[in-house]
């Protein structure tokens, strides 16, 4: 998954021996020496203001942060799900970010609903990011990278000089993801076409972004183009809608010409790459994510001069080609996801899909699935 919100602030060199202690005096040791006093301090100082309300998925995120950086990215990315405040009983998080100037370090806290081994979610949800804990002197804090101090329950702290937003927004997003048993979430894009959903999976650089910004345009529904969720046994397609994030390279013409008439926030990558934060509403107002139920997943395959649509009967060996999200697997028991995941593919039409030329392309899909 690509990352939730990236770095507001250049890497800073880690604090080794930059600490103060209760009287402002410098003691020798790492930034995150005496963590359990350092978050009860910034526990016990100023209230935060009230949250602003996100919807995710079928879930909601209420983010509070006195670190302006990190609540103005996570507005820029998820802006077009903010609401709220959720009703009673409603999935809920509530994420909170507390900074101290002296020592520079930030405490992130959780509220969820449901008890959560904060350290080992890290590990199942990042594996691919390669964080793994390192133990430290104080007793229930585990280290991921020079930056970050995690606690088994609901704490962090995050050295503020560092690039930690990233991981903070995805955490917090993953944290309301895996609360929703319901939902199976996957790494993939989703379009609405006439009330019926399609799934797009491909793994990164594959035009997953691309081909739901081109049916967008076309006045198609954009349910997502990283993440997406299917509410079972229903197969109801659950949008999370936050701001595409678009390559350079080939596009629709509509989408050409509507990213020529605004500017956009843009973001620097680990892979190197610029791309610029779109918000998909503002851009297509008509792609608004109208209720849709999965009729068709679509697979990735490569690039080719022209589109080309190979539609296959799916067996239970396909299960590998889906992409769940480690937080959709989080808890839950194998065979039963296995279940879920065969009865996805045997109550949908699958196909295979080369890519071609953008808008070309996106003509191929709905020719698809209306011919479903």
């Amino acid at each position: 998954m690509d990352d939730v919100v990236r770095p507001s602030a250049p890497v800073a060199a880690p604090l080794q021996n930059g600490r103060s202690n209760r009287s402002g005096r410098s003691t020798r040791g790492p930034w995150w020496h005496d963590a359990p006093a350092i978050a009860a301090r910034i526990e016990t100082g100023r209230s935060l203001a009230a949250p602003t309300w996100y919807r995710i998925g079928a879930g909601w995120l209420g983010v509070a942060s006195d670190h302006a950086p990190f609540a103005h990215r996570f507005r820029t990315l998820f802006g077009e799900c903010a609401g709220g405040p959720p009703d009673p009983g409603a999935l809920a998080v509530r994420c909170g970010v507390r900074s101290l100037q002296r020592p520079a370090v930030a405490l992130v806290t959780f509220d969820d609903p449901e008890p959560l081994d904060q350290v080992r979610f890290v590990q199942r949800v990042f594996a691919d990011r390669g964080y793994e804990p390192a133990a430290t002197e104080e007793p229930g804090w585990s280290r991921f990278g020079d930056a970050i101090l995690a606690a088994a329950d609901r704490r962090l702290l995050v050295q503020r000089g560092a690039p930690w937003q990233s991981f903070v927004g995805s955490l917090a997003v993953n944290r309301v993801l895996r609360l929703q048993r319901d939902v199976l979430f996957f790494h993939a894009a989703a379009a609405g076409i006439g009330g019926r959903g399609v799934l797009i999976v491909g793994p990164k650089g594959s035009g997953k972004t691309t081909l739901s910004l081109a049916l967008a345009a076309r006045g198609h529904g954009f349910f997502g183009d990283e993440m997406t969720g299917v509410r079972m046994p229903g197969q109801d397609v659950v949008p999370v809608r936050r701001a595409a994030s678009v390559r350079p390279g080939p596009r629709a013409r509509a989408v050409t010409r509507a990213l020529a008439a605004r500017r956009f926030a843009t973001d620097r990558f680990p892979d190197g790459t610029t791309r610029r934060r779109v918000g998909v509403g503002a851009l297509f107002p008509a792609a608004a994510a109208q209720p849709a139920t999965l009729a068709q997943i679509v697979f990735l395959r490569g690039f080719a001069p022209l589109p080309h649509v190979e539609p296959f009967a799916a067996r239970s060996h396909d299960v590998r080609l889906l992409t769940p999200l480690a937080c959709t697997l989080w808890d839950a028991a194998p065979q039963r996801r296995a279940m879920q995941f065969l009865s996805l593919l045997a109550g949908t039409r699958c196909a295979f899909l080369d890519v071609g030329e953008p808008d070309a392309t996106a003509r191929a899909i709905e020719q698809l699935v209306e011919a479903g």
